[in-house]
């Protein structure tokens, strides 16, 4: 995960969601998290995604 900051999404006006997803899945590539694989990789998809909702879009 070094090197590789996962995607930040704080739901202004400017920012694309469809992009932002499209980043949250090249940032899961990058670290190896393939969620078609097992349960426990979708879990982890799922708690680093909460991880990069900031501000309003966290409710």
């Amino acid at each position: 995960m070094a090197g590789y900051p996962p995607p930040n999404f704080y739901g202004y006006p400017d920012e694309d969601p469809e992009e932002f997803i499209d980043s949250f899945r090249s940032y899961l590539v990058a670290v190896e998290i393939d969620v078609t694989a097992r349960h426990a990789h979708r879990i982890r998809a799922h708690s680093l995604f909460e991880t990069c909702l900031k501000g309003d879009t966290k409710d």
